[in-house]
């Protein structure tokens, strides 16, 4: 399996949100390298804590961007803050579902990998041009 990076491209152009896509990424990351374990046992612990930290990390990071997005009056917001629960949604019930291990590895890796990808792809440079654009005193803190 060929492990998830951060590449350039994701890049949103505002170096706070860059550094915490790059811990998802990262969290994503180990996640996957914890599938690649041999203990059927441990891996599935180490999967199930995967999760956890991305669940934990996902939480703060989307806290921050719609905290960005109420601050600056983004018009999009409601529609970001809905794609948002879903994902949470998600990973909620894969936390549950490691637990007894009633859930596809692939299954998990590859929506994860999709939707995160995707969404800083579309959504997120979406909202960071509108900031740039709208709010360039404020992000520079001018």
């Amino acid at each position: 399996m060929s492990f998830t990076t951060w590449n350039n491209e994701y890049s949103v152009g505002i170096d706070e949100i860059d550094d915490q896509h790059k811990g998802l990424v990262d969290c994503i990351a180990n996640l996957e390298k914890s599938i690649e374990g041999v203990d059927e046992k441990q891996r599935w612990t180490a999967i199930h804590y995967a999760i956890v930290q991305l669940s934990d990390y996902t939480r703060i990071h989307f806290s921050v961007e719609e905290s960005l997005m109420r601050i600056l009056g983004y018009p999009q917001r409601d529609a970001h803050v809905a794609q948002h629960k879903i994902f949470v949604s998600f990973l909620e019930h894969v936390q549950r579902k490691s637990i007894t291990h009633d859930i596809s590895e692939d299954e998990i890796v590859r929506y994860l990998r999709e939707w995160l990808l995707t969404h800083i792809l579309r959504d997120d440079k979406q909202y960071a041009v509108w900031f740039a654009k709208d709010n360039s005193g404020v992000m520079s803190g001018a």
